[in-house]
């Protein structure tokens, strides 16, 4: 919720760009999230809302294997690293 966006953004925007993350994540996962669970659950039983939970962490763990390294340090070794 920080190191990416930190990352992404011109310093000066980096603490604006990170409330705005962080704020995102609170409203999307403190409010909507429990709305959904409930709803879900009322609909398919208790475990609905457990299988929701599953969902949403195996797609963040895609989203996470599409980040590209932005630290050239990092890069460059890799790059210089033997196969």
């Amino acid at each position: 919720m920080a190191t990416i966006p930190s990352e992404s953004v011109d310093p000066r925007l980096t603490a604006t760009l990170t409330g705005v993350v962080m704020g995102t994540g609170e409203v999307l996962g403190g409010v909507l999230s429990p709305f959904l669970a409930g709803a879900l659950a009322d609909v398919y039983g208790l475990s609905a809302a457990l299988w929701l939970m599953l969902v949403l962490c195996i797609l963040a763990g895609i989203c996470a294997l599409g980040l590209v390294e932005s630290a050239p340090r990092v890069v460059a070794r890799r790059n210089l690293a033997p196969a």
